[in-house]
């Protein structure tokens, strides 16, 4: 007998679009045609997706229309749909960017540095060891 899927990939699906999520990308696949892994993680479930598209269909097809979670992401524009109340900007491609403002030269640098060490101190205090 074949198990029912339906039903069980629709409560992980209902669970993942109430909880925090996480948005992010990867490039290619064998016959390389660019293609993206779609991951939403909860503390209960990790669901992942590969589409096509990174368009606005894709993540509100995922998400739902009427997400009420938190999406951890980066500010690529098919999460602009989500309200900013409900978004999080991605951690590592912040410092990312810090760290790119520091090696320019001038006021840049000062506040890139600046930003990087504020960075520091929060993940000094996040996860103290």
């Amino acid at each position: 007998m074949k198990p029912n899927t339906t039903f069980s990939n629709q409560m992980l699906l209902e669970q993942m679009r109430q909880a925090q999520l996480q948005g992010n990308i990867d490039g290619c696949n064998p016959k390389e045609n660019q293609a993206w892994l779609w991951v939403a993680v909860t503390p209960l479930v990790t669901f992942f997706q590969i589409a096509l598209t990174r368009c606005t269909q894709a993540a509100q097809n995922l998400l739902s229309e009427n997400f009420t979670g938190i999406l951890n992401s980066d500010r690529y524009a098919s999460y602009n749909w989500v309200n900013l109340e409900r978004r999080q900007l991605c951690w590592a491609h912040l410092k990312r960017e810090f760290t790119k403002i520091s090696e320019r030269t001038g006021v840049s640098k000062e506040l890139g540095t600046a930003l990087v060490k504020q960075q520091e101190k929060l993940f000094e205090l996040w996860h103290p060891c």
